[in-house]
């Protein structure tokens, strides 16, 4: 086992167990051209929904678009991840093998990232980043568990980070 300080590598690391700290999403800093299109964006919805009357449907339009604003700002913490023989920890969530299908690490535009496959249909996809950890550990602790099966990132997750989030 050997141990490592910092964020973004392997804090430790044995047969049974791989961690590390990563940052819960990847952030992209927003210009004042980003706020300005929100901003004219969500102005344009209130605008038509005072237009049909609907001012309760305006003041939740505005709500949410300085809401909107305000999170796309905050920057990601950082959160302990880690491979064990019985789950996929990343951060306060556990996502035990019998939960999860198959994994994908896909390692194609830069920062590598884990793609799970689950079994409930509400979150079909967990995607959880591989900063600074070499994927060939990783995959190789995972094939004792799951199944490799190429996966892609979610498109709605895609777009998002296409948006700026």
């Amino acid at each position: 086992m050997f141990h490592v300080l910092r964020h973004g590598t392997i804090h430790s690391m044995s047969d049974s167990e791989i961690k590390w700290e990563t940052h819960e999403y990847r952030h992209t800093e927003k210009r004042a051209d980003w706020y300005w299109a929100v901003s004219i964006i969500g102005l344009s919805f209130v605008v038509v929904a005072v237009m049909f009357s609907s001012i309760l449907f305006a003041v939740v339009i505005l709500l949410s678009t300085f809401t909107l604003m305000l999170l796309a700002s905050r920057k990601p913490n950082w959160v302990e991840c880690s491979l064990t023989q019985k789950e996929v920890r990343f951060g306060k969530d556990a996502y035990p093998y019998t939960d999860l299908e198959s994994f994908w690490i896909e390692d194609g535009d830069g920062e590598p990232r884990i793609i799970f496959k689950s079994r409930h249909i509400l979150s079909p996809f967990i995607v959880v980043p591989l900063e600074g950890v070499k994927t060939d550990l990783v995959q190789n602790h995972l094939l004792n568990h799951l199944e490799e099966e190429e996966h892609s990132e979610p498109v709605l997750q895609k777009m998002m980070e296409w948006l700026g989030f």
